[in-house]
């Protein structure tokens, strides 16, 4: 019988089913609402342009613009976008290597969507990460239901879009396409999926340079099944898929710029490089709000431990503590912003009304701000 419907006696659906449609109402209304209001801000902070930057156009109203002289258009494309616009454009070409730090398939679906839509390659990523977004809001809304019932999973939802660092999943980032891809891979491998789990976790290795990590707790489910004697061959096969697509790339990598592993050594540029996790919290080269976001993340995962589902946690701290090792908190807010596990202990931690209320209130309003200064091009990234 269909969600909702009534069966042939009159009788009424389960409750279940009314409080499901509401949790994703939920959900709907979050996600409308918070891109509302990124947009909003983003177009608000193209009026008060940094006089210190450089700009490369002027539009006919008189505002300076990088990519596109639509004002919403290009306050999605700041800072990081330059790189895969070039990389959709030209594809890695030596002897700079700081493009090696982007990996490939998000310039890869710029370009595709370019050439079939006809539009430019910033409005194509636009596009791309639209799409992405409203693809893994769905998948982590299913994945956090399985674990946690939709009720659980739309409150950890709303409060992942709330957070201040989910800006990054409507500009040209690839922040909405990896938060798709790793959702999916964790989801498919929950529900014992292996060859979905598989592909996924190598596009996630296609798409971000910490793309490799999310085959371990996808490994994780495969270990769990076969404890419990579950059938999981011949899809758990399509596991070996993330290590061949990042030999694949490294392989690229050698051949344009003789060092397969450039993606890592280049990091350095941007002052990262292996180091314990104090290292990056005592530097005390970041404002207030970095340190917040990290300190409230290693908190998460410190409560989530045997309240969440093993692979979860794995998930949350390898997105938290990988970054953390780099002896910098550069990006952390980014990071977090697609850590998607920590959002389930935030909501756990409010579940009251007048504690969801007071985080969505702080978090919405830095949000805001947040947009409003990534579009009037200031250090945001």
């Amino acid at each position: 019988m269909p969600r909702g419907a009534e069966d042939p006696e009159g009788q009424a659906p389960p409750p279940g089913g009314s409080r499901r449609r509401e949790a994703i109402r939920q959900v709907v209304v979050a996600a409308v609402g918070t891109r509302v209001l990124v947009a909003v801000a983003l177009w608000a902070g193209t009026y008060f342009p940094r006089a210190d930057h450089v700009y490369r156009g002027v539009a006919a109203d008189g505002h300076p613009y990088m990519y596109s002289p639509w004002r919403l258009l290009d306050a999605l494309a700041r800072w990081d976008t330059e790189f895969y616009l070039r990389i959709a454009a030209q594809g890695y070409q030596a002897p700079s290597t700081l493009d090696a730090a982007f990996f490939p398939l998000y310039p890869t679906l710029l370009r595709a969507v370019s050439a079939v839509t006809r539009l430019s390659l910033v409005a194509a990523g636009a596009l791309v990460s639209l799409v992405c977004f409203a693809l893994a809001v769905r998948a982590v809304f299913l994945l956090l239901e399985e674990v946690a019932g939709a009720e659980r999973a739309a409150g950890a939802t709303v409060v992942l879009l709330a957070f201040p660092g989910s800006l990054f999943l409507s500009a040209v980032y690839t922040e909405s396409l990896f938060l798709l891809v790793t959702a999916t891979a964790l989801l498919a491998a929950r529900r014992r999926n292996f060859s979905v789990a598989g592909l996924a976790a190598a596009l996630a290795v296609l798409t971000r340079p910490n793309g490799a990590l999310v085959a371990i707790p996808v490994a994780l489910e495969a270990v769990a099944a076969l404890r419990r004697r579950e059938r999981i061959f011949p899809g758990a096969l399509a596991l070996v898929l993330p290590g061949v697509a990042l030999l694949v790339h490294a392989s690229h990598l050698g051949r344009v710029y003789g060092d397969p592993l450039a993606f890592v050594h280049v990091q350095a540029v941007w002052g990262r490089g292996l180091a314990p996790p104090w290292k990056a919290l005592l530097a005390f080269r970041f404002d207030p709000d970095y340190y917040v976001v990290t300190l409230g993340a290693l908190a998460a995962l410190a409560w989530a431990v045997r309240r969440q589902p093993a692979f979860l946690q794995v998930h949350g701290a390898l997105a938290i503590l990988v970054p953390l090792c780099t002896g910098t908190l550069k990006s952390l807010p980014r990071f977090a912003g697609i850590a998607f596990p920590l959002f389930l202990t935030v909501e756990e931690w409010t579940r009251g009304r007048r504690a969801r209320i007071a985080y969505l209130v702080v978090a919405l309003s830095v949000l805001a701000m947040y947009a409003f200064r990534f579009g009037r091009t200031d250090g945001i990234n």
